[in-house]
């Protein structure tokens, strides 16, 4: 049985076709052991052949939610996972290879810790660049270290799903959601570890 399941929230539209395949892939890649992805739709601009395309798909479990909300998605998501632990992937964005497999090995070996929040590259045709300079300091107090960067990238972390539970999904928030989402975990006392070897590409 899967450890992890991996949430991804689409609005599936044709232009997004190979960059949310590629992520799905990605996602496979990111570790030797099976994971259980996620993938909620949402909206009404999907388009059919990758509508029916993910529902084809063995090891995706589909979801689907009229109304087009990020914020909704994602708590559609985590409302479906029965997995140990669980993190998110953007359609535009990848996993790199092993990345799952790092981030689950850290958490199974600190069982005192909720939260690995992971660094990662970010390209916007120039190349690959370092997103945080380092995380390893937030771990100490990350509430106080989020008042100088946002250190919860969308697809920088992996959750233990027993303490990360679906209310911390329940925002609203249209905006900002994973600094919110940071802020609402760090002020709940998680523990939270960053880790600074890069585990994706935005």
């Amino acid at each position: 049985m899967p450890q992890v399941s991996v949430i991804i929230a689409t609005l599936a539209e044709a232009s997004r076709k190979n960059s949310l395949k590629y992520a799905i892939n990605s996602i496979r890649n990111s570790s030797v052991l099976p994971i259980k992805i996620i993938v909620v739709v949402n909206g009404n601009r999907f388009d059919p052949e990758i509508f029916h395309w993910l529902k084809a798909e063995p090891d995706v479990l589909f979801n689907y939610i009229k109304e087009p909300s990020l914020p909704l998605a994602l708590l559609r998501g985590r409302q479906l996972v029965e997995t140990e632990f669980f993190s998110f992937l953007d359609d535009d964005d990848e996993y790199l290879p092993g990345a799952t497999d790092y981030r689950l090995s850290f958490l199974q070996a600190n069982p005192e810790v909720d939260l690995v929040a992971c660094n990662g590259y970010i390209n916007r045709g120039e190349g690959n660049m370092l997103l945080y300079d380092s995380l390893a300091d937030i771990s100490t107090d990350p509430l106080y270290a989020l008042f100088n960067k946002n250190w919860l990238a969308s697809c920088g972390g992996l959750f233990r799903a027993h303490s990360i539970k679906c209310d911390y999904f329940h925002s609203g928030m249209a905006y900002l959601e994973w600094t919110w989402l940071a802020f609402r975990i760090a002020s709940a006392g998680h523990r939270i570890q960053g880790l600074d070897d890069p585990t994706f590409t935005i």
